[in-house]
């Protein structure tokens, strides 16, 4: 696991003023707050972590300014259901994704229909340098539960305790990334699937995997 996604000494980060500007910054460039060397999590397709640090390089005139015109951003967010954070989260990558200039957004929470059934949706397909990514975002802050192993997934739990990490993990592995596989529009082919996981984990005490 991977509890330290610390990134209160970036260089951009604390130039950045606006509390909005400051979210879509961390959230697009805080790490994941877990690795993949546990088995099921190796099974998982992470957002390259390459494709990030890209944009961080390439992006810090596009945050500074931003930051100092937000208006946009600000206008964008007004929207009922983005009091909850897995949707506040989804429109920041949303407005990143139609106005930073290296991505060409191409479909947003668009539903997947197979054999007359509704799958699902899928969360973004976006361009970059001609490859097409498949993006499942999610946010989770996870407790760890220390009456059981610290490399056992459902050891993480949700805040309301009807979530844990073995759940999600299982629940992108076997449905929701793979559901890209039914797409049929705009003619989009060689699609890449990916995770897109931020948060944190908390413990009370020191853990660590084996």
């Amino acid at each position: 696991m991977n509890a330290e996604n610390n990134i209160d000494h970036d260089d951009i980060f604390i130039k950045l003023h606006d509390r909005s500007v400051k979210d879509l910054y961390w959230l697009l460039f805080s790490k994941c707050p877990i690795n993949n060397q546990h088995q099921e999590l190796s099974e998982v397709s992470f957002f390259p972590s390459e494709i990030l640090n890209e944009w961080r390089t390439t992006g810090c005139d596009y945050f500074l300014n931003l930051d100092q015109y937000p208006n946009d951003l600000h206008e964008f967010l007004k929207r009922p259901k983005n009091s909850r954070l897995g949707f506040y989260a989804e429109g920041l990558l949303s407005f990143f994704f139609q106005t930073f200039f290296e991505v060409e957004l191409l479909l947003q929470n668009h539903q997947i229909i197979h054999n007359k059934k509704t799958l699902g949706e899928v969360d973004f397909i976006i361009r970059w340098k001609e490859r097409v990514l498949h993006i499942e975002c999610a946010i989770k802050f996870y407790l760890f539960d220390h009456s059981k192993s610290v490399n056992d997934l459902h050891s993480w739990i949700g805040p309301a305790c009807k979530d844990d990490l073995g759940r999600k993990i299982k629940k992108v592995r076997e449905h929701q990334l793979p559901m890209i596989n039914y797409i049929d529009i705009l003619g989009l082919t060689n699609i890449e699937s990916y995770l897109f996981l931020k948060g944190k984990l908390f413990a009370n005490q020191n853990v660590s995997c084996d």
